[in-house]
């Protein structure tokens, strides 16, 4: 089979999101006319100026979710435009009177939601909040159940991986008011999560992160500290990275061998296949008098050209809209990630990178070819094509990941 390797040489690329005149996200003017005028000021409600070729994520929910909306932005920079809903969604109630309006016209690959404390906090005739007898919740369990059905079915229709986060819990100083408790939020995350399952929706338990340390994340019984907040933005940010990511793979934490093997392999959805004359000294290596080093696969023993290449056992990747690869590595001389004394991240942007052909039983690169199908992609590699030089010319790899839109064989 022939094979491509990409040699990261950056060209001119543009895929701009879908987006039309009266959508929210699409312009500034927009956006202002959408969100509520004492939203505004708010960093969390600043409009997104999204680089075209990113994918677009959604975060839908209450002041909850707009608390940890600027954080996810910042740990998700450079892998995805991170926009939210232009307003407090507050209930389910409210979300489905103006769930078109907060998806705008925008092509979604991630939509992370949720609903649930103005759902059951406890309201009086009047409206106001009031603890039992005379307060009821706001929406009942049997109708929070058919809203989030009637929710994700609209959801669905966007065709983008859809997250669900469980309720937050509710501390102390709001119990002691009344009409807001936590044994309420345990009813209707169990209820959600009943529905999540039967729609094939992954969840996202924030509940159960922040549930143990809630009096000292909580500021006012409800709303999270600085502390907290930053805990939640990573959880947020970490589940929707997982969406995003074809896979990772991390090597196992086991002594070093040679060569590099399945076993060795932390991704049990993966095959590895060693390739070229060098293949056989390809090593999974770790020193433990070296604090904090990684368990990696080094070519510095490879007597000629190799590569290493990971086969996904049951799906494949899209790579043409938003194709990336990251890597953390070692490079000892430049050879194609910058060369390094210590360890990096370093990530190639799939999409506009040239192309040539790879003589895959040599590890030799051939002519460039135009730019291939990458609309199905099983398998991907890394080879830096030359010998091994021991530790003054070697290439070492701790992790890899690979982000696109993943589907089934």
């Amino acid at each position: 089979m022939k094979s491509l390797v990409p040699l990261f040489t950056l060209i001119a690329a543009s895929v701009m999101a879908s987006a039309e005149p009266d959508c929210p996200h699409s312009s500034k003017e927009n956006w202002l006319q959408a969100v509520p005028k004492n939203y505004q000021s708010r960093a969390e409600y600043a409009f997104l100026e999204a680089k075209p070729n990113l994918p677009n994520v959604l975060i839908i929910g209450d002041s909850i979710s707009m608390s940890y909306t600027v954080g996810v932005r910042k740990e998700l920079a450079g892998l995805a435009n991170v926009y939210r809903a232009p307003d407090n969604c507050r209930s389910t109630r409210q979300t489905l009177e103006f769930l078109d309006t907060y998806l705008g016209k925008i092509h979604w690959d991630v939509v992370h939601f949720n609903w649930g404390i103005h759902d059951l906090t406890h309201l009086s005739k009047a409206g106001k909040a009031a603890p039992p007898p005379a307060g009821k919740h706001q929406v009942g369990l049997d109708e929070y159940r058919l809203n989030l059905g009637k929710l994700i079915e609209r959801l669905k229709k966007t065709d983008a991986r859809l997250l669900w986060s469980s309720t937050t819990p509710i501390g102390q100083k709001a119990e002691a008011k009344g009409y807001r408790l936590d044994r309420d939020i345990v009813g209707y995350n169990a209820a959600a999560e009943r529905v999540m399952q039967a729609n094939a929706v992954e969840i996202n338990d924030l509940y159960s992160l922040t549930k143990p340390r809630a009096e000292k994340l909580l500021s006012d019984g409800v709303h999270f500290n600085g502390a907290g907040t930053k805990i939640l933005a990573g959880a947020v940010a970490g589940a929707i990275r997982s969406e995003l990511r074809w896979f990772r793979e991390d090597f196992t934490e086991t002594p070093q061998e040679i060569p590099v093997q399945q076993k060795h392999l932390a991704n049990a959805s993966l095959i590895l296949k060693r390739l070229g004359p060098g293949e056989g000294q390809i090593k999974r290596s770790f020193h433990e008098n070296k604090p904090g080093d990684p368990y990696y696969v080094w070519s510095g023993l490879c007597p000629g050209t190799w590569a290493l290449a990971f086969e996904h056992r049951t799906s494949t990747v899209d790579l043409t809209h938003f194709g990336k690869v990251r890597w953390r590595t070692k490079q000892m001389a430049d050879r194609g990630t910058p060369e390094s004394n210590d360890w990096i991240v370093d990530e190639i942007d799939v999409t506009t990178c040239g192309w040539f052909r790879l003589n895959i039983k040599n590890i030799t690169k051939g002519e460039q070819v135009g730019k291939p199908d990458l609309s199905r992609v099983r398998e991907i590699g890394f080879t830096d094509l030359m010998p091994g030089g021991k530790s003054k010319a070697c290439s070492r790899l701790d992790w890899l990941e690979v982000y696109g839109k993943s589907s089934g064989l």
